[in-house]
């Protein structure tokens, strides 16, 4: 039933690299992290069901997050998001990215 589906979910995170947690996530995206599949904007991208899988072999990794990280006139954004999958996240990244673009001009 739809019930037992659970539903996407999006958190969003802002802040500088004085955050502790914004300061670890960059850590760890600048070491795990993946490029985008376009070039156009820099955006890095983790797929948490590959580290679970690596650090508890055996585990349910079927609602670990998919991760997007990018950092824009100093400020770091980072979205994390259940049950969707690296193509929804992108599109999501690169349109704030863009929407960031889009103010400055």
């Amino acid at each position: 039933s739809n019930e037992d589906t659970p539903s996407p979910r999006l958190t969003l995170c802002i802040g500088n690299y004085m955050s502790r947690n914004m300061a670890r996530r960059r850590t760890s995206f600048s070491e795990t992290g993946k490029p985008p599949s376009t070039e156009s904007y820099s955006v890095k991208f983790l797929d948490r069901s590959k580290l679970w899988e690596q650090q508890l072999p055996g585990i349910d990794t079927q609602h670990a997050p998919m991760e997007a990280f990018f950092e824009k006139d100093g400020v770091f954004w980072f979205l994390s998001a259940t049950d969707i999958g690296l193509d929804s996240i992108e599109a999501l990244a690169r349109d704030l990215f863009e929407a960031r673009d889009e103010k400055a001009q």
